[in-house]
C-alpha cells in the first residue's frame, strides 16, 4: 500500500510541476497558484473515480463551474483540464494510478 501511495504522490508532484510551468507561461499571479493546483488535485481525484463512466463529463463540468465561481479564469482552467487528462492517461499506462 505504501508503494502505491508513493507512486501516486510522485505522479501528482510531476503533474503539479508541469502545471506550475504552464501557469508561469500564462502569466498567472503567483498568489493564485495554490488554488489552481487544488483544482488539479480535485480533477485527478474525479478522474480516478469516474474515468470511463457516463458521469465523468458532468462531474468535470461541475468542478470547472465551481472554480470559475471561486474566481479562477475559465480559459486557464480549460488549458489545465487538457493537461490533466493527458497526464492522467499517461499515469494510467505507467500503472501509477
Amino acid at each position: 500500500m505504501a508503494i502505491g501511495f508513493a507512486k501516486y504522490r510522485i505522479a501528482i508532484e510531476e503533474l503539479e510541476a508541469e502545471v506550475h510551468k504552464l501557469l508561469c507561461e500564462l502569466g498567472v499571479p503567483t498568489a493564485w497558484f495554490a488554488s489552481y493546483k487544488a483544482f488539479i488535485r480535485q480533477r485527478v481525484k474525479i478522474l480516478k473515480r469516474y474515468y470511463g463512466s457516463k458521469r465523468w463529463n458532468g462531474k468535470i463540468a461541475t468542478t470547472i463551474s465551481h472554480w470559475v465561481n471561486a474566481g479562477l479564469k475559465q480559459d486557464v482552467l480549460l488549458q489545465l483540464k487538457d493537461k490533466t487528462i493527458t497526464s492522467f492517461v499517461s499515469m494510467l499506462k505507467q500503472g501509477m494510478v
